[in-house]
Formats: C-alpha cells, structure tokens, sequence
C-alpha cells in the first residue's frame, strides 16, 4: 500500500508539471505561425524595446487609437514616404487627433534595415519621423502575430484593442507617394464617426521582412525586393 501511494503521488506530481508547463509551450508554438487579425476582432499585445530603452506594450496605450508602422529605412518603398514628408505629415496629423503612433522595425540583428540602439536617434532625425517611438521586434514575433510580411505595412487599433484596419498606407504604395496617405486615414476618419469600413483591405506590397523567421514565410507574400 505504501508503493502504490508513492506511484500515485508521482502521476499527480507529473500531471502538475506538465499543467505547468503546457500553457508556456501553447503560446510559444502559436507564435511560429502566421496570422491575420479579423477587422473587429481585438489584436494581441505585445512588449518589445523602444527608442529609450523601455519596452512598451499596447496596454501602455489602452483607450487610445494606436497606429503600428512597420518600417524598414533601408526599402526604398518606405523611403518614398518619408523622403515626400507624406508619412510625417500623416503622423503629425493623426498625432493632434490623439492617436499613439509606433513605429516597428522587425528586422534581424544585422539585416537590412537593423539599426543598433545607439544610433536610431539620429536614424530617425535623419528621416524626420514623428512616431511616438521606434519598437525592435528583432525576432519578427510581433510581425508574425498581425500577419506582417512586408514595409511599409500600417496597422489601425481602435480604443478597444480592436483592429480596424491592417494594409497598404495608400492607394499608390510601390510607385508615387506623394499623395495623402489615403487607405489609413480614412479608415481612422471613418470608424471615429461610427461608420462601417469597407469589407476589403488593400494588402500591402514593398521589401519583404528581414527578420529571422522569414524562411518560414508562406508561399503567396506580397513583398518585394528592397530595390
């Protein structure tokens, strides 16, 4: 009797562990995967490094409009917006409206459009960026978990955590970035005042991400090369 209350006490020990432990895999095993958010449909957190050091996370901004940006300043579709002062003025805007503005780099350390901490602050005074701040998703989690797979690619969050819209900046994303910055705008002007978005989304197109978990890119990705 003595052995067999041992043997019992080791299977329910054994199924404490693996209670603990199945939860923190779930989460890491879904993060590997692709996924599109649904319009409505409230958008996972996450917490990566800013400009200053301190990681930020959606939370921090709950009951705001948040914009992410995806951005890489090395892809010339991106550097389209910034060098017409488009994507600026749109950040600019949108900021004297209230909306929190990220920028999002989701780049490897050491790919194309990495920037290492100490020297983004003159990157993006170069650039003339008005974004809240700049988030280093170097493991491409964050981009992986809003089905990211190209710059410039922009997100919309309502106050609720919901996603309004995910896509293209504009209506001429690949070629002329000279005029408003359309798709997004709208789709914030259009929520504000209660009215109900429009069914489809413009995917965005531009230089593929560079980040780690690339290769695992499903075939269909709307990124192009850098040049």
């Amino acid at each position: 009797m003595k052995h067999k209350s041992i043997v019992i006490k080791a299977s329910m020990l054994t199924g404490l562990v693996l209670l603990m432990i199945v939860p923190c895999i779930g989460p890491a095993a879904q993060a590997s995967d692709w996924a599109i958010p649904e319009p409505g449909q409230p958008v996972p957190d996450f917490e990566l490094p800013g400009m200053a050091g301190v990681n930020r996370s959606l939370a921090d901004f709950s009951g705001k409009y948040i914009v992410l940006e995806w951005v890489n300043f090395e892809c010339r579709h991106v550097r389209q917006y910034y060098d017409s002062g488009t994507m600026q003025k749109t950040q600019t805007a949108l900021a004297g409206k209230g909306v929190v503005w990220l920028s999002v780099c989701s780049a490897a350390t050491g790919e194309d459009g990495y920037f290492a901490p100490d020297s983004l602050a003159l990157q993006l005074a170069a650039v003339g960026s008005r974004a809240l701040d700049y988030l280093q998703d170097t493991e491409g989690r964050a981009a992986r978990s809003y089905g990211v797979r190209a710059t410039p690619t922009v997100v919309l969050i309502d106050p609720d955590g919901n996603l309004v819209y995910s896509g293209a900046v504009d209506g001429h994303p690949k070629d002329d970035s000279s005029e408003t910055v359309a798709h997004l705008v709208q789709a914030y002007e259009t929520h504000k005042a209660g009215r109900r978005l429009a069914a489809d989304m413009p995917p965005a197109t531009g230089c593929p991400l560079a980040h780690t978990a690339e290769k695992a890119q499903p075939a269909g990705s709307q990124g192009h090369s850098k040049d």
